[in-house]
C-alpha cells in the first residue's frame, strides 16, 4: 500500500498518526522509509536525502510516543 506514495504523502500519513498518537501506522511508514533506504543501499546506490530524512523524523516521532 504504502510502496506507490511518495514522500510528502508518507510524511502527512505520519504527521497525523503522531497526533492521534498511532504506533502503529507510524511504525509502518518507517518500515516504508527504512525498506526504501536499504534497498538503495543493496543497489550500490546513495539513499534518496528525502528517505533518509523521513526515515529519521518517523524514528524520533516513535521514540517520543514511547515515552509517553
Amino acid at each position: 500500500m504504502m510502496r506507490s506514495l511518495g514522500f510528502d504523502e508518507l510524511m502527512d500519513i505520519a504527521f497525523k498518526a503522531r497526533k492521534k498518537k498511532d504506533k502503529k501506522i507510524l511504525s509502518e511508514v518507517n518500515q516504508e522509509f527504512n525498506y526504501r533506504v536499504t534497498r538503495r543501499i543493496k543497489m550500490g546506490k546513495k539513499p534518496m536525502k528525502t528517505s533518509l530524512a523521513g526515515q529519521e523524523q518517523t524514528k524520533k516521532w516513535i521514540e517520543e510516543l514511547n515515552k509517553k
